[in-house]
């Protein structure tokens, strides 16, 4: 019966036995299909567990079947577990069948490639990923990286572009970025549409962009005293940066030193061998680099160029100068000193030294002066007897030292020669003559005679041209007449202002002297005039003194300038008795200074101690032809002759008497206003006429009035006026402003008696 009921209450099948499958996890979760007749209450009991997994039954007849991860992934697609029933009569097993859901696998990344970074940093790449479960794979890439760049899909298949900031790429130039800084990292999910997500990080480089510093002016200051110079290199940098400023860490080009600041600013200081170099022909700047860093690559190097300040101490010399050659010719030495070692250079004068000489030297400071002719000649006539010139001392370095060199000149002259051309003693005795002379050299001659007397008492003139003029004294003259030396020497000297002399010695003939008529004048006028017009000047008696004349006599001039002549008493008892019946005084003409200009002689008669003392002056009144009284003397008184005559007494010859003065001037005794006149009688007895010149324009002739008487021994004779009518003199130009005016004959009217 239990077993009868036993059948009636076995639970059976029924249909609640649906399944749920969780395709993530694979969980079946069911009912078992086994229900109780009447629904009484059961009980549920695996009885035999599933292979593949586990499963667990609720009092409700739930179960979960989960599966094993490898039979999720095994090749089994069900897996089965047995469950019994019971309830209180009756029991039941039931296997239940639950499928095994494959587990879903997330897709698996695969190679991402990545280009380098282009232009702007940007990158392209493609993630790849495959679905084990062969589900198809989307992609979801994220739009903004670690770094803050954007990412942009570049198709559906996982590509993408990645473009990173300005900043970031900027931070991963700086030379201390870290390494977070030098890459930036973004995610693109896989997802296989069933669950399965697989997120790729992807990471790309960030490229650096930088901006190097850009260099702005270069500042240098010019060169101190010791050559250092100082500047200041800047720059400018776009993105900000700090700049650093980084100099040479060894020398410059030319071997300086540097030295920067952290500003840019920078002190160059050079080299002192480069400094000498520059004062040569060495480099005269010098070039560094200052480096400019921003500290993030960017790196600027500046170019600076410095100059270099030339040193050079000039080099010293001294001279060695060697006595002359016999030629002339001096050598000597230069020698040169450098304070740096450098090679001297010795240049001589480009053209002729001061006075004319050449120079050559050598390479070693010799050298060799050569003088010139002109002025080794030159030297030898009161020229200069040195000569300079400046040798150039340079040692290549721009030292340039003129050292002046000073060397004697050898004087060279060749003497004069010359000879003497002597011409004939004149009628006075004057011997004329030429001192013709030659240089060698074309010196100027001078011509220089005896500074006293000749070596017989004359003297002599010597002209610059060497023409001289020899004058005899009376007593040589009178000497050579009677015997006495016929020839008086003198030398004249002929230099050539260079040392050179010539002595000449001149033999002149002494003309000798003659015993002749008096050419005699009024008082103490002579046929000699100054060229004003003024009286001449006598000295005392040539050869004589105290102003005898050659029998003894003297002359004196008295208060009128007339020379008064006064006859020793032997001469005038010697005319008595047959003596000489004229006595002769010889005077040589100076003019205002002192100097000769002239020789005369003026003869007086001698009145013989026979002849009684002539009476007083007898004064004859006559009138010249305007009716003017014109006063006259007599010439014989107290044995004093003031007369004059041209020939011895013989009682018959007539006898002029002077008028008183030794001149008569216009409107006293002549017609022609403002001459002055003289008259006398010449050597043959014919009235003379000297006058000076007539005034311009004015009348040729004149008319004077002079008394005339007639000696019969008792000085008592008749006495006639004389008419006569002269002739203007005409001059005769002498040396030394002396003027003589010759006589000019004159037709006189016959006398009458007054």
């Amino acid at each position: 019966m239990f077993r009868r009921i036993q059948s009636v209450f076995t639970p059976y099948a029924s249909t609640s036995g649906q399944q749920s499958v969780d395709s993530v996890t694979g969980v079946v979760t069911g009912t078992v299909p086994l229900t109780s007749p009447l629904f009484l209450p059961q009980t549920y009991t695996v009885t035999t567990a599933p292979t593949l997994g586990t499963v667990t039954i609720n009092g409700n007849g739930t179960y979960t079947y989960t599966p094993s991860a490898a039979a999720r992934t095994g090749a089994v697609t069900t897996d089965a577990f047995t469950v019994t029933a019971a309830n209180f009569f009756s029991a039941a097993s039931t296997t239940v069948s639950v499928p095994i859901s494959r587990t879903n696998q997330a897709p698996v990344a695969g190679p991402t490639p990545i280009s380098n970074p282009g232009e702007n940093g940007v990158v392209l790449g493609q993630v790849s990923a495959t679905d084990p479960n062969g589900d198809p794979i989307t992609y979801t890439t994220q739009a903004t990286s670690t770094l803050g760049g954007t990412v942009v899909p570049l198709n559906s298949t996982g590509g993408f572009i990645y473009t990173p900031t300005a900043q970031a790429r900027h931070d991963a130039a700086a030379a201390d970025a870290p390494v977070s800084a030098l890459s930036d990292s973004f995610t693109i999910t896989a997802s296989d549409g069933r669950g399965g997500v697989t997120p790729i990080v992807v990471t790309v480089p960030v490229s650096p962009a930088n901006s190097a510093p850009a260099a702005g002016t270069t500042t240098v200051n010019p060169a101190g005293a010791n050559g250092v110079v100082t500047g200041t290199v800047s720059a400018t940098d776009a993105d900000a940066d700090k700049l650093t400023y980084t100099g040479p860490t060894t020398t410059t080009t030319n071997g300086g030193t540097v030295t920067t600041t952290a500003t840019g600013g920078f002190t160059y200081t050079p080299s002192t061998t480069a400094q000498h170099a520059a004062a040569g022909t060495g480099p005269t700047s010098d070039t560094f680099t200052v480096t400019v860093t921003d500290g993030h690559g960017g790196v600027t190097p500046v170019s600076v160029s410095v100059p270099i300040t030339p040193t050079n101490t000039a080099p010293t010399g001294s001279v060695t100068v060697n006595a002359p050659s016999t030629g002339g010719v001096v050598t000597g030495t230069i020698t040169g000193t450098d304070a740096e070692g450098d090679t001297v250079t010795y240049t001589g004068p480009t053209g002729t030294t001061t006075n004319g000489g050449t120079v050559t030297t050598t390479a070693t400071g010799g050298f060799t002066y050569t003088p010139s002719p002109t002025a080794q000649h030159a030297a030898a006539g009161g020229g200069p007897t040195t000569d300079t010139f400046t040798v150039s001392l340079t040692d290549g370095h721009g030292g340039t030292t003129p050292v002046s060199v000073s060397v004697p000149i050898t004087p060279t002259n060749t003497a004069p020669t010359a000879t003497a051309t002597v011409g004939a003693p004149s009628s006075s005795g004057v011997v004329s003559g030429t001192i013709t002379a030659t240089d060698a050299d074309g010196d100027t001659l001078t011509y220089t005679g005896p500074t006293g007397t000749t070596t017989n008492g004359g003297t002599v003139v010597v002209t610059s041209t060497g023409a001289f003029t020899y004058t005899p004294t009376a007593a040589a003259r009178a000497a050579a007449g009677t015997g006495g030396p016929t020839t008086d020497t003198f030398a004249v000297t002929v230099t050539d202002g260079h040392g050179g002399t010539t002595t000449v010695n001149v033999a002149a003939t002494i003309n000798p002297a003659t015993v002749r008529l008096p050419y005699v004048q009024p008082g103490n006028t002579d046929i000699f005039l100054q060229a004003d017009g003024t009286s001449i000047v006598y000295s005392t008696p040539v050869g004589a003194t105290g102003g005898t004349t050659t029998l003894g006599g003297t002359v004196t001039v008295d208060e009128n300038g007339d020379l008064v002549y006064t006859p020793s008493a032997q001469a005038r008892a010697n005319a008595d008795n047959g003596g000489p019946q004229v006595d002769v005084y010889q005077s040589v003409i100076v003019d205002a200074a002192g100097n000769p200009t002239g020789f005369t002689e003026v003869a007086f008669p001698i009145v013989p101690a026979s002849l009684p003392s002539p009476v007083a002056e007898i004064q004859t009144n006559v009138t010249d032809n305007p009716g003017r009284p014109l006063q006259l003397n007599l010439g014989f008184y107290d044995g004093t002759y003031r007369g004059f005559r041209p020939g011895p007494l013989d009682g018959n010859q007539l006898f002029f008497a002077t008028a008183l003065g030794a001149y008569l001037d216009s409107g006293t005794g002549f017609t022609v206003p403002g001459v002055i006149y003289d008259y006398r009688i010449d050597e043959t007895e014919d009235i003379g006429y000297i006058g000076e010149q007539a005034v311009a324009g004015g009348p040729l002739t004149d008319t004077a009035v002079f008394s005339i008487y007639r000696d019969d021994h008792g000085y008592y004779g008749d006495t006639y006026t004389y008419v006569t009518s002269v002739g203007v003199g005409i001059p005769v130009p002498l040396p030394d402003g002396v003027t003589i005016y010759r006589d000019i004959p004159i037709t006189t009217t016959p006398p009458t008696v007054v």
